[in-house]
């Protein structure tokens, strides 16, 4: 609910709006930090219906905990509570601390390779690792290399299943969220990929949306939750926005262009009309000019650092912004300093 109220007004501005639900932020911050048990963290819980059998400490609680921690303080600072803003800090700093620590010891004590998402399983489950980096972009705090073997062993196990080399009898689309963790990670084909997969696999086609449960056999007796499930549909809406564009919070960027595809540039390439960001309207279109020189014209109005990182056909070797030559830029992206601007990119022949 904190991170709900507090995306509304970051993209609106609307003060009055966060003056009104400010009782229910300052509540809900109240009851996460009076929920943190003698682990640091939040007290075990039914968090999905996997844990039905077995009530745990599930790392999927405390990753949406933290955000709303993070958010509150955020919301705090808007309205000038220092003495608020002071309180939360430190429970976020010492929740913060407690959660990343228990996930290293979880791995440590279990000999996992992955991020768990739990203490007491230490199940894998990549979906709530991907929120994690949906909410809280790649934490430094969390093992680099375990969060890219999570989805190394996702992807092995999906493909295995999609060739028929691995039998199975379903899947949840929930794992649609997985695309953008992937996008955010620089894994553009694999979050294509899967992109590719679940627009292949809606059900029924003409409804455009998924049930909460997908059989191998879709005419089996089987339970399949909600269907058209809007949870799903919603992670779809953010997957797909990822593709174009996504905020990177920890040092204010935009990313811009890091999940689309080649054969998207193709032609007219792509548009954006007004999109709206943290940062303000996006707008901008990126085209392929030649077979080694891609176009990009983006609208003015964005405050925050804009990093392009678009489909190449190899690395980049040279670029420039308004005619004049840009050296901030690396093998696949560039740093765009102020909109408007007009981006030539060339990659090596």
């Amino acid at each position: 609910m904190i991170a709900l109220i507090a995306d509304y007004h970051r993209f609106t501005g609307d003060s009055a709006f966060l003056r009104d639900c400010w009782t229910f932020v300052e509540r809900a911050a109240g009851c996460i930090e009076g929920l943190l048990d003698a682990t640091g963290l939040l007290p075990i819980s039914v968090s999905h219906e996997g844990y039905l059998a077995q009530p745990v400490h599930s790392y999927w609680d405390d990753f949406w905990a933290l955000r709303g921690l993070r958010d509150a303080v955020g919301l705090a600072r808007e309205l000038g509570l220092d003495g608020l803003v002071n309180r939360w800090e430190a429970v976020t700093t010492r929740f913060a601390a407690a959660l990343f620590a228990s996930i290293a010891t979880t791995r440590a004590e279990r000999k996992l390779d992955y991020i768990p998402g739990s203490i007491e399983w230490a199940d894998f489950d990549p979906t709530a690792t991907a929120n994690a980096i949906y909410l809280l972009d790649i934490p430094p705090s969390l093992d680099r290399a375990a969060v890219e073997r999570t989805f190394d062993k996702y992807l092995a196990d999906w493909r295995a299943k999609r060739s028929g080399a691995v039998d199975w009898s379903n899947y949840t689309p929930y794992e649609i969220r997985i695309i953008g963790a992937l996008v955010r990670m620089e894994r553009r084909d694999a979050a294509l990929e899967l992109l590719r997969f679940f627009l292949s696999d809606r059900r029924p086609p003409p409804w455009n949306q998924w049930p909460e449960i997908a059989w191998r056999d879709p005419d089996a007796p089987a339970h399949v939750g909600d269907l058209p499930h809007t949870w799903i549909a919603g992670e779809y809406v953010l997957a797909v926005r990822a593709l174009f564009a996504y905020e990177r919070e920890t040092d204010r960027s935009l990313i811009v262009a890091a999940g689309l595809a080649p054969e998207w540039i193709e032609g007219q390439g792509v548009s954006v009309d007004a999109m709206p960001t943290l940062y303000g309207d996006l707008s901008y279109s990126l085209r392929k000019i030649d077979s080694h020189t891609l176009q990009f014209q983006v609208g003015a109005g964005i405050t925050a650092r804009l990093i392009l990182r678009p489909p190449l056909a190899g690395p980049l070797a040279s670029v420039t912004i308004d005619g004049t030559p840009c050296t901030d830029f690396g093998t696949d992206s560039v740093v765009i300093p102020k909109t408007p601007a007009r981006v030539l990119c060339t990659t090596r022949r």
